[in-house]
């Protein structure tokens, strides 16, 4: 289902679902990423729901809070992100120790044309999410942008993602479809 006009990056709230026929695979990211066979085959062969949720802004400072929901309900993980570029270091069970930014950025300001390719239209005055992760234990590094694409008349919230590790570079375009909760 198409996501509705009235749903912006700035608004961002709504269950969306990855659309496995639109989307690239994630496989190659998750391998760089050090992720093992088993688990990316598991997760390439699940959909993936997630519930975003817009909240209030905290002392100037946009959030977003989203509960990821992988096959069903077989793995579910909760996410909190303020988009002010603050610096923030954590734990994940999956990926190990990350220092994690989050934050709002001009598509000008992206250097990585994968990472804005197809968003000029939704974005031209308006800024995408971006968010740059580094492991800290396995040495990867991870930009994703999100945003609104117009794909086959469809406008739909997608992420685009690029790995890095030692040279290699991997990317995605993760694309979902808006469902009624």
């Amino acid at each position: 289902m198409a996501a509705p006009s009235t749903c912006t990056l700035h608004n961002l709230t709504g269950k969306f679902k990855t659309n496995k026929q639109l989307s690239d695979s994630s496989d190659p990211l998750l391998a760089i990423q050090g992720i093992n066979w088993a688990i990316r085959k598991a997760m390439g062969a699940v959909p993936i729901v997630i519930n975003i949720k817009a909240c209030p802004p905290e002392n100037g400072v946009d959030v977003i809070e989203a509960e990821n929901v992988i096959g069903g309900g077989i793995h579910k993980a909760k996410e909190r992100r303020l988009l002010n570029w603050d610096v923030v270091e954590r734990t994940d069970a999956n990926f190990g120790r990350l220092r994690v930014q989050n934050g709002w950025s001009a598509l000008s300001d992206i250097k990585d044309k994968f990472l804005t390719a197809g968003l000029q239209k939704e974005h031209s005055q308006d800024p995408v999410i971006m968010i740059k992760v580094e492991n800290l234990d396995h040495a990867w590094t991870q930009e994703q942008t999100w945003g609104f694409e117009e794909i086959d008349g469809i406008r739909r919230y997608v992420r685009k993602i690029v790995v890095t590790k030692e040279g290699k570079r991997e990317t995605a375009r993760l694309v979902f479809d808006y469902e009624l909760a």
